[in-house]
């Protein structure tokens, strides 16, 4: 929890609260503050496309929350967002199935999530707070100090590798919307490539198109070339708000995206580009934890990995220290 004055200024964090707080609210002497402190068990499940009648199978378990999967290109080797051994979330690394899990951050001070493997499995990509605000940073997969990429005052966040490595595609509400951008994964000047909204992006595998979702709250995918062109819709049934960045592009030929019409009983749907025509492909028994997650499956489209709430609590909590 932060707070910032009124007149401006850097926000200061507080130390009430800790993690996943809600709500506050102060007196009017301004000296109690009330504020909504919530729980969610969340875990990381693989789940078979192709064997929709077997159960889901936790990855990598543990007794803190587990979010933001994502599988490397050959499919042999796991980044997730993960609170173990920290207040605060960070990066951890493991086998595919869960086995053998490594922390490859280390910053109590900040959030760090939305790990994305590098096309040749090297290094990492992700996001992470620090001075009240998120920037993109890289860090090798065998560990290491991370480098910053982006400086910018702004949000920048959700970051994803371009097909050749060269480029590393975020999210900026540098300009007042939301855009997608790119920065050189060496590091250098970053260029915004949407200009009606971008929030959540993947590149085809031969480099020509940019697919994304536009916001939090608006879930429809399009795309756009990247030589230059007017983007085109290509889902034009939103992803229910929370869960726009709840999709992967497979191949080019199609895309897995979440269908949480039912937020209790979502599914797992594939849309594919030559039929235009979307089909069920499981049914989830657990909600899909919102705002933060994703879907991520591997090469042989076996296992597909997604963060499920297994259990939710909320406390409402009064506090006279404001420091």
């Amino acid at each position: 929890m932060w707070r910032v004055a009124v007149s401006g200024g850097s926000p200061e964090q507080l130390q009430a609260g800790g993690d996943w707080v809600e709500s506050p609210a102060l007196d009017h002497a301004g000296r109690r503050l009330a504020y909504v402190q919530t729980h969610r068990e969340v875990q990381i499940y693989d789940v078979d496309p192709s064997r929709p009648q077997d159960p889901p199978r936790e990855v990598a378990p543990s007794s803190k929350r587990d979010s933001s999967p994502h599988l490397s290109a050959d499919g042999r080797r796991l980044a997730f967002e993960s609170s173990r051994g920290s207040t605060l979330a960070e990066i951890w690394l493991a086998d595919a199935d869960g086995s053998n899990p490594v922390r490859l951050t280390f910053d109590d001070r900040a959030v760090s999530g939305t790990p994305r493997w590098s096309p040749d499995g090297q290094s990492i990509a992700f996001d992470s707070s620090g001075d009240g605000g998120f920037d993109i940073f890289v860090v090798r997969a065998t560990g290491g100090t991370p480098r910053r990429l982006t400086t910018d005052p702004a949000i920048d966040a959700i970051p994803t590798w371009s097909r050749d490595g060269r480029w590393i595609y975020f999210e900026s509400n540098r300009t007042g919307l939301e855009q997608i951008w790119r920065v050189p994964s060496e590091g250098g000047q970053a260029i915004q490539i949407t200009a009606i909204g971008g929030f959540a992006a993947s590149e085809s595998s031969d480099g020509r198109y940019l697919y994304y979702s536009k916001s939090e709250d608006d879930g429809r995918i399009w795309r756009m070339p990247l030589s230059g062109g007017s983007e085109e819709l290509v889902l034009s049934k939103p992803l229910r708000s929370g869960y726009a960045r709840c999709w992967a592009l497979v191949d080019d030929d199609g895309l897995y995206y979440l269908d949480a019409e039912n937020v209790d009983r979502p599914s797992v749907a594939f849309f594919s580009f030559s039929t235009r025509r979307a089909t069920r492909v499981t049914t989830l028994s657990r909600r899909v934890e919102p705002l933060n997650s994703n879907l991520t499956i591997s090469p042989d489209r076996r296992h597909l990995l997604i963060a499920l709430v297994e259990q939710t609590e909320a406390d409402i909590t009064l506090t006279d220290d404001l420091r």
